[in-house]
């Protein structure tokens, strides 16, 4: 009724004839009422729009009902005070889409009019993103921010807008230098302006930007002053946010135990404030920080705990918005479930994160998504079918600048030419990830490029021993280095079984053993189990 009588007159005296008029339409059927919560919605069928709007235009009103309309939605917006990020209640928001999107176009039709729709681009874009209208939200802040640009005195719309753009540009169009630039120009006009939880958001936006393209030690130092943003604003909430983001960071930066230490820092601070439902950049960071504590588990050998936790992250995202949750997931919590072996629950997942992924236009997600289905082919006995998916899916992940997953995916795709007997491809394969990783700086990696490196020699006719060992106890350093003992025990593994061909039993022994104690786990996966029993066959 507010919104009739805002749009319909502009003096007070006008509404009491506004609702006797809205009224008798309801009663004739030619306006709809439909509650929602608290509040009331009128509606008109499409017989009557398609009747006013015909009406309207024939009249000299058609630019003062548009002008009051804008204004009143604009006015609607800005008193809302919608957050991004802040998504839990979006939905009751969602009935005022088709007028803010109407307002939209009316704004920017016209030079005069477009401050009106700086304003109301900026505060409507947490209802696209938080609706998950990326094509809308993209749209409409790039029309925003061209318009702004000589208006100094809006540099807080101009971030706000900056942030909806690159959040939204980023899952549809990938990581693309316009996304960091938008991404960067946000970060400067927000720490002039010192508002903490605005730049929290926007740093983490540059972890995930860093992340994503395979810059682990940048989205590291991200994540670092994410934390000093924190400790400088004391609120429990920033800190809990900071110490999740660090502890992912951590993760792919190897260092696993400092990983598990913040991301339970976390979870104790959280304990003593409120459960924490916060999108970031179209991630939940509760969830991020629980797939990055299951990853670190397991490579600190808790296969069993990690496990565990990976399927409930799994189950979790399910039920979670926007379907990026549940697409990430996937990506991070199904190759631990690879790692371990444990194949058969990961068919269905990987095949839903595609569909998902493909129908929102997460192109990123879609490609690595595909690319652990090549691996999982590999993996259950299917070799031929898995080397030509991940051919496809690195294809699209370079595309799209995801380079995150392009070491692992290169790693499965070259264990996959070996199954076939395509050696030569294989050690090509397997060298250029070696090479591309160590150019980025991608340590976390690196143990099992090195180990993949020296199964392929193995297989070889004239297979190089001494070659093989070499590079096998340097992916035993890398991966103690990281604290990543599930990747030590792998590699030491492999070296055993070589070792134990030339005779060297008491050097198996040596390897084998403090690398099993150090685990605080004695089962839970098959790499404990065969290392458990090859020191019996030994003993």
């Amino acid at each position: 009724m507010e919104a009739a009588c805002s749009v319909a007159g502009e003096e007070e005296s006008d509404r009491a004839a506004i609702a006797s008029t809205l009224e008798r339409l309801v009663d004739k059927s030619l306006v709809w009422v439909r509650p929602i919560d608290e509040a009331v919605y009128y509606r008109l069928p499409d017989t009557t729009r398609a009747y006013a709007a015909a009406k309207l235009s024939q009249s000299e009103d058609v630019e003062p009902i548009a002008s009051r309309h804008a204004r009143y939605f604009a006015s609607l917006f800005k008193s809302l005070a919608l957050e991004h990020g802040a998504y839990a209640e979006i939905g009751r928001h969602a009935p005022h889409l088709g007028n803010v999107r109407k307002a939209l176009e009316w704004s920017f039709s016209s030079e005069e009019n477009r401050k009106i729709g700086i304003e109301l681009a900026a505060d409507a874009a947490p209802l696209f993103l938080g609706l998950w209208l990326l094509a809308d939200c993209s749209h409409w802040s790039r029309l925003a921010l061209t318009a702004i640009q000589h208006m100094s005195e809006m540099s807080h719309r101009e971030a706000r807008l900056l942030e909806a753009f690159a959040v939204a540009s980023m899952h549809m169009w990938g990581n693309t230098q316009e996304v960091k630039d938008a991404i960067q120009r946000g970060l400067d006009l927000y720490e002039a302006g010192e508002q903490g939880l605005a730049q929290l958001r926007l740093l983490a936006g540059l972890n995930l930007f860093l992340t994503r393209i395979g810059d682990f030690d940048g989205g590291l130092a991200a994540a670092e002053r994410c934390k000093a943003v924190a400790d400088r604003s004391g609120s429990i909430s920033d800190r809990v946010i900071s110490e999740w983001m660090l502890a992912a960071a951590l993760h792919l930066a190897g260092h696993q135990a400092d990983a598990i230490a913040h991301c339970e820092l976390g979870f104790e601070l959280e304990a003593t404030h409120s459960r924490l439902d916060l999108n970031l950049f179209g991630y939940d960071h509760r969830l991020r920080a629980e797939l990055a504590l299951a990853r670190s588990l397991w490579l600190r050998g808790a296969a069993t705990r990690a496990c565990g936790l990976a399927v409930a992250a799994l189950h979790e995202a399910e039920g979670l918005s926007p379907p990026s949750n549940y697409c990430m997931a996937v990506v991070h919590a199904v190759p631990i479930l690879l790692w371990n072996g444990e194949t058969e629950v990961c068919a269905e997942h990987i095949d839903r994160a595609i569909v998902q992924a493909e129908k929102h236009s997460l192109k990123a997600l879609a490609a690595a998504a595909l690319a652990l289905k090549g691996e999982w082919l590999t993996m259950t006995a299917k070799p031929a079918a898995g080397v030509e998916t991940l051919r496809q899916a690195l294809n699209l992940l370079y595309r799209e600048q995801f380079r995150m997953l392009t070491s692992a995916a290169a790693q499965a795709l070259a264990d996959g030419l070996a199954q076939s007997g395509r050696l030569v491809e294989a050690r090509t394969t397997i060298q250029t990830a070696i090479s591309s990783a160590q150019k980025m700086g991608q340590k976390f990696s690196m143990p099992g490029l090195l180990r993949t490196q020296a199964q392929i020699i193995m297989r070889s006719a004239d297979a190089q021993h001494d070659k093989a060992e070499s590079l096998l106890r340097e992916s035993i350093n890398y991966a103690r280095s990281q604290g990543a003992l599930a990747w030590e025990l792998r590699a030491a593994l492999a070296l055993a079984r070589l070792l134990i061909v030339h005779g060297r039993v008491a050097e198996t022994r040596a390897l084998l053993e403090p690398v099993l104690a150090a685990h605080e786990e004695d089962s839970g996966s098959s790499d404990l189990l065969d290392a458990t029993d090859l020191l019996a066959r030994l003993a």
